[in-house]
């Protein structure tokens, strides 16, 4: 061997070994995964409940009501129905977004809701009707429109997707479905997310409603319990 060949051998070697390194680095590099930090109000339990499944999701469309009252209050119809039908805090893995209108227009829900009102998704026509002014709210007030959409969407919205839930869950309890995570006590724990749902959003419940109602009526125990 030449000692211009040697030399053309030697050079690839060490190119070879160099490129060899800098594979080999590139290997040995990880990211390191970026852990999601939940909000606070995302705990393990609420007001004493501790849920059996993953309800994350179903807790975060409370606070969906806070921001659609808000709006409501303040007159601002556009923000109000845009939450309400696109949804703001309650996103899935997906990306989309779990929404009140999507339940409250549904058909062939577990609630009576449709059959006592002879139409199918009686619960979100009435909560439009009060969000466009129209309907039964035509020609009603601004502040009449407020108490519509403060009102339904808690006292109809969020009551008929926890009877749905409620009656799914004895269903599937009946039929032996116990599994936490899909049978009878993850629906039973969306029932409670969807009535109760995280104690930092208990104001916009219905199960605060519950409350105001039994000190009205005088109907809540020596605790003050509904």
């Amino acid at each position: 061997m030449t000692k211009t060949l040697r030399a053309l051998a030697l050079t690839l070697t060490l190119l070879l070994a160099s490129l060899a390194g800098c594979v080999a680095e590139e290997e040995e590099t990880t990211e390191t995964p970026v852990e999601e930090t939940k909000p606070a109000f995302l705990d393990t339990a609420d007001a004493g409940y501790t849920y059996a499944s993953d309800v994350d999701n179903h807790r975060s469309l409370m606070l969906d009501l806070c921001d659609i009252k808000t709006a409501a209050s303040e007159y601002d119809w556009d923000t109000a129905t845009q939450i309400y039908m696109n949804g703001k805090n309650a996103q899935k893995d997906d990306g989309s977004y779990r929404t009140l209108a999507g339940f409250a227009a549904a058909t062939g829900k577990n609630h009576n809701y449709d059959t006592y009102h002879g139409m199918d998704g009686a619960i979100g026509a009435h909560i439009m009707s009060a969000l466009n002014g129209d309907g039964d709210f035509a020609g009603t007030s601004d502040t009449v429109r407020y108490q519509g959409v403060a009102k339904l969407t808690v006292n109809m919205g969020m009551v008929g997707y926890t009877i749905h839930e409620i009656n799914s869950a004895v269903a599937k309890a009946d039929a032996g479905n116990i599994d936490d995570d899909s049978g009878a006590p993850h629906n039973w724990d969306e029932g409670w997310a969807f009535f109760h749902g995280p104690d930092e959003h208990y104001d916009c419940s219905p199960a605060k409603v519950m409350e105001k109602r039994a000190s009205d009526f005088g109907t809540a125990d020596a605790d003050g319990v509904a």
